[in-house]
């Protein structure tokens, strides 16, 4: 038996808990500005769900920055296809809500999946809020996943969404950090988390999920009476979108020991 898409229930033996499930992959989409059958991909969003049937409402979520550059523009969402390919549903007029504050790279749009694409939707209800975060008991360490674009493999027949690993590598969500808008040009303060993850242009807007970690006690054999700590892995959250890469160049031990690009970003 599986899991459901964000919270396991039951692996059978010899599962991967670290695998992120495909119906996360099925909620990533590709945004860009209509170009004949195709688009100019721009960056990466998702599908969320809040509510319930028939109460009910789907967002196509992504980073701000990602919709201020298409420029208010009609625009695609670039959807693969029940038959094996991918069409774009076209958006004539875009009505983008940002964030009340300016600060938070975030925006959404209401969409209404067409009947032939072959998609899934992330409720709200797997949000990893503040009360989520302490309840549930994440901490830096945790394993994170970066679910976007893939721009290198943009000619083909189907979106590719490609995952980037990592872990969560600070919780700093009391502690405003200093980010650069990719299209303004302007650093603001924001709050938000650390991952240390590999991630290449284009990944702007990706969901970015967390597995939470579950210590259990079992019996220890060489110490009747006695257990241990071990630790597994739980559900799956969203912990929230990909803003950006830190602005700065990693270190040169970094470079020379994995045969990195100079340019390559945090």
């Amino acid at each position: 038996m599986g899991y459901t898409f964000g919270i396991p229930e039951y692996a059978l033996n010899g599962s991967s808990l670290v695998r992120l499930s495909d119906d996360a992959l099925k909620c990533v989409v590709f945004l860009g500005s209509e170009f004949g059958d195709d688009i100019v991909l721009a960056g990466t969003g998702f599908l969320v769900v809040d509510g319930k049937a028939p109460n009910q409402t789907i967002y196509v979520v992504t980073a701000s920055h990602v919709a201020r550059g298409l420029d208010g523009a009609p625009i695609g969402v670039r959807l693969n296809t029940k038959d094996g390919g991918f069409r774009v549903q076209p958006i004539d007029r875009p009505d983008w809500v940002h964030h009340v504050d300016e600060n938070v790279d975030v925006t959404a749009l209401i969409f209404d999946p067409p009947a032939w694409a072959d998609v899934t939707v992330y409720s709200t209800a797997f949000f990893a809020t503040d009360g989520k975060m302490e309840t549930k008991n994440f901490g830096p360490g945790d394993f994170a996943y970066v679910a976007g674009l893939y721009r290198i493999l943009r000619d083909t027949r189907r979106n590719i969404p490609i995952v980037h690993t990592g872990h969560v590598a600070a919780l700093v969500s009391d502690h405003p950090l200093p980010v650069t808008d990719p299209v303004s040009g302007l650093v603001r303060h924001a709050h938000g988390y650390l991952v240390e993850s590999r991630a290449i242009s284009g990944a702007s807007g990706s969901p970015v999920f967390v597995r939470r970690s579950i210590k259990h006690n079992i019996l220890d054999p060489d110490a009747p009476g006695k257990g241990l700590r071990a630790v597994t892995s739980g559900s799956v959250w969203l912990l929230g979108l990909w803003q950006a890469s830190w602005p700065m160049e990693p270190d040169m031990n970094l470079i020379e020991g994995v045969n990195l690009p100079k340019d390559v970003k945090v």
